[in-house]
């Protein structure tokens, strides 16, 4: 059901993505990285996720004890410590070297799109699952709270990478508490000066209270990406991280 949810999810933001940007041909010919994103999210889907993800599901059903005797604190509390501890775990993709080696396959995407949210390397999904073996250990919860947590971080996800376009005056008022497509694009600027802020994922404050919020005034006038993008070629993209970077 978790996977039809984000198919569905997902196949939302594409539509909405295709009535906005001109249909298919136009849409088809702007996202020039489509495919090496479906790709990678196939690979992390069939290689990574589905054996990760179904082991957490076990720890996580093996606890006979939870967070908070209230399931509706426990869900909350649980999407406030989960959201800031990716909001941790992003910061540190870009703060340590061998991290980056994985992330910035993700930052090699040069038409940020609904689909751009799954543009993972395996390396970085698996070494984030194994994170969170440890964490469900220290932080035991129901299992229902634990997939509708991931159920809403899918969600926030793919909308914050769908290049849709909102109400400026709207989306203002949104990205005070949640992370808005604007707000996230200027994460996938190519200038890492720019590139390195804008680290959450569901909620906004975590940027503004550890000061890494950055807010230009800039739309879309910029090319998304980093600086000297490698070519889209997915096994490339997959052997890159284990390969010299000069």
């Amino acid at each position: 059901m978790k996977l039809y949810a984000f198919v569905f999810i997902l196949s939302f933001f594409i539509l909405w993505e295709l009535i906005t940007l001109g249909g298919f041909k136009s849409y088809f010919k702007t996202n020039t990285s489509l495919f090496a994103g479906v790709a990678l999210g196939a690979v992390n889907a069939v290689f990574v996720s589905s054996i990760f993800g179904a082991k957490l599901n076990d720890l996580i059903l093996s606890s006979n004890q939870y967070l908070f005797e209230n399931p509706i604190a426990e869900f909350f509390a649980l999407v406030l410590i989960m959201d800031l501890w990716t909001y941790a775990w992003h910061r540190m993709n870009h703060r340590f070297p061998f991290l980056w080696r994985f992330h910035r396959i993700h930052h090699l995407d040069e038409s940020l799109n609904a689909v751009s949210a799954f543009r993972f390397h395996f390396g970085e999904v698996a070494l984030s699952y194994l994170l969170r073996f440890g964490i469900f250990i220290l932080l035991p919860v129901r299992i229902e709270n634990y997939l509708v947590f991931e159920l809403c971080y899918g969600f926030f996800n793919i909308f914050a990478h769908s290049r849709i376009q909102l109400n400026h005056k709207w989306e203002s008022i949104l990205e005070k508490l949640f992370v808005t497509p604007r707000f996230h694009r200027l994460h996938h600027h190519p200038s890492r000066e720019i590139h390195d802020s804008n680290y959450g994922t569901i909620f906004s404050f975590w940027d503004r209270i550890f000061k890494t919020r950055t807010k230009i005034e800039e739309k879309d006038n910029f090319k998304f990406g980093i600086e000297n993008n490698a070519p889209e070629n997915t096994a490339k993209l997959l052997l890159s991280p284990f390969q010299s970077m000069d």
